[in-house]
């Protein structure tokens, strides 16, 4: 089974590390992972490069 999941952040450095590591330890993971960063302030965006060095999505 295929699925995308769209995620919108906007200054969600406390929360979205947890958020795709939540999806990282499911068993049946998203074909594609689209994070939409709406010009956060804090480190919304090198949490979420930092991810996507790790995989592929």
């Amino acid at each position: 089974m295929n699925f995308y999941i769209v995620i919108p952040a906007h200054n969600e450095a406390d929360h979205i590390g947890s958020t795709i590591q939540s999806l990282i330890d499911q068993s049946h993971r998203p074909k594609r992972l689209v994070i939409v960063d709406d010009n956060s302030t804090d480190d919304t965006a090198q949490i979420v490069k930092s991810y996507c060095k790790q995989h592929s999505w």
